[in-house]
């Protein structure tokens, strides 16, 4: 059986190649673990990456995310499935740290 890599939309993008290859320095399978879960994300709430940076810097995308992990719960997800997403959410927030620090 042979995978087709998901989310080839969210890869083509620099910021996340940038730091999908930095995730890769600790572990190849985080790294794709990341990069999915992050493009499942987006695809869930219509986002792109550049507009989670930008809802970040307008101060929208906390509440965004609490909105959606209350969705996940209402719907029944388990903890674990929501935790993945909580994980990527701090590594993007850390992202956009960097990113913000380096500008100025």
């Amino acid at each position: 059986m042979v995978f087709k890599p998901r989310h080839n939309d969210i890869r083509g993008n620099k910021l996340v190649i940038d730091w999908y290859k930095n995730l890769q320095g600790g572990s190849l399978i985080t790294a794709e673990t990341y990069l999915r879960t992050l493009g499942l994300y987006c695809k869930l709430t219509k986002n792109t990456p550049e507009s989670i940076l930008e809802k970040a810097k307008n101060g929208d995308l906390k509440s965004e995310f609490i909105n959606f992990v209350n969705d996940l719960q209402s719907q029944g997800k388990a903890g674990s499935y929501i935790t993945r997403f909580k994980k990527v959410w701090i590594l993007c927030l850390n992202l956009i740290i960097l990113i913000q620090n380096f500008r100025e």
